[in-house]
């Protein structure tokens, strides 16, 4: 066993419902989009902050959140447009992070092109998927079509809102290539992408017998 994902919702506003059957030590991945700005959303308390990318009159964000238990809630995103919450599940003996991300942006309409920025694997080898998340201004695009070597989990086009859409690998990868998709509907409108890495990590044991969690790229301890 090793990645799995749980569940997906997205929502139109400043809160979504984190998806029924997640449960403590689960990674919730929030996907979070403000149409019509750039100013950053306020993010509720104990959200990690991983990436985020501005311009043409947008913000796109991605942050996440260790559940701990089987009860969460997104909390309140003040500013925010559009929300997704996504969920995936480690190995028992595993813990999920979000390690690393890369935005990019620009405008596109029919025609247009929706770029999925290049993102490397860690050159230490791990169970990792990657994690495609867009927002457009307009609501007549395709963007819930995932680029070639991703799966769409969910969208949602949200009239005034704009269009958020969050896809994933599905499976362990080595690299993430730069990859276009074309819109073949839209309104030429600004656009944000994130690509972010989802890597598992060991648990390891503290010497008094108590659990110990290491960042696998910062080598810190994440609480």
């Amino acid at each position: 066993m090793t990645i799995t994902y749980v569940g997906a919702n997205a929502a139109n506003g400043t809160s979504v419902t984190i998806p029924l059957g997640h449960q403590a030590g689960d990674l919730i991945v929030m996907l979070v989009y403000r149409n019509g700005s750039t100013g950053a959303p306020t993010p509720p308390n104990d959200w990690l902050y991983c990436d985020s990318g501005s311009g043409t009159t947008n913000w796109l964000g991605i942050y996440w959140l260790e559940a701990s238990s089987a009860s969460m809630t997104s909390g309140t995103w003040t500013n925010a447009t559009q929300l997704v919450a996504a969920v995936y599940r480690p190995d028992t003996d595993k813990r999920l992070v979000l390690t690393r991300a890369a935005a990019t942006g620009g405008t596109a309409g029919s025609g247009g092109n929706i770029t999925y920025t290049g993102l490397a694997q860690m050159a230490t080898p791990t169970d990792a998927w990657v994690i495609g998340g867009v927002g457009h201004r307009s609501v007549d695009t395709d963007c819930q079509v995932a680029p070639t070597g991703m799966t769409n989990r969910v969208s949602l086009a949200g009239g005034s809102a704009g269009e958020i859409a969050l896809h994933d690998s599905n499976g362990t990868d080595v690299d993430w290539p730069s990859t276009t998709y074309t819109l073949t509907a839209g309104t030429s409108s600004g656009f944000r992408t994130i690509v972010a890495q989802m890597a598992e990590m060991a648990i390891a044991a503290s010497g008094s017998g108590g659990g110990t969690r290491i960042h696998p790229l910062l080598g810190s301890l994440v609480s």
